[in-house]
């Protein structure tokens, strides 16, 4: 049924990636587009789901896993926040900075949460934070994060390495 019915969005999925590739459209509005299929499920259990499988809690980085609870932790994030959720109370980490949608709709109620909108909400939500550590998979999109950040580093496939 669900698979149904996300194929009958197929082809308003395709258009916003058309309009998003001829720069017709930012991010924001192709990924409210494409965020739509949320409608036919339950957001919030698929991401319980995710976050409890066994393959998703072994990409799960152990450094991540045995940080120090004492430094308060920030995730930041373009997911939508409804799929971060799980995994941020699991693993204890207080601050929570991602795409705000209606998780019954999936319609955006915040721009994307990407590059400087990051640094936007950090200092939003946390007025005078200093970001002592910053680790990220994408250094060119969390520039504006990483210019912030005492210490940098590169996370890939659990590896990770400072930087500059």
């Amino acid at each position: 049924m669900i698979i149904h019915k996300n194929l009958r969005r197929t082809g308003a999925i395709l258009a916003a990636l058309a309009m998003m590739a001829c720069r017709r459209w930012d991010l924001t509005r192709g990924k409210g587009e494409f965020l739509r299929f949320v409608r036919d499920i339950n957001l919030d259990e698929m991401a319980s789901l995710f976050w409890a499988e066994r393959r998703t809690q072994q990409r799960i980085a152990p450094w991540f896993r045995e940080r120090d609870n004492a430094l308060p932790a920030v995730i930041a994030s373009a997911s939508p926040e409804a799929v971060l959720a799980p995994m941020v109370k699991e693993y204890g980490v207080p601050y929570l900075i991602a795409t705000r949608i209606e998780p019954q709709t999936g319609v955006l109620l915040s721009p994307n949460c990407k590059s400087t909108e990051k640094v936007s909400r950090l200092n939003e939500q946390l007025p005078g934070f200093r970001i002592r550590a910053m680790y990220t998979d994408d250094r060119r999109a969390d520039a504006p994060l990483l210019n912030l950040a005492q210490q940098k580093y590169v996370v890939r496939r659990c590896v990770v390495r400072r930087v500059w």
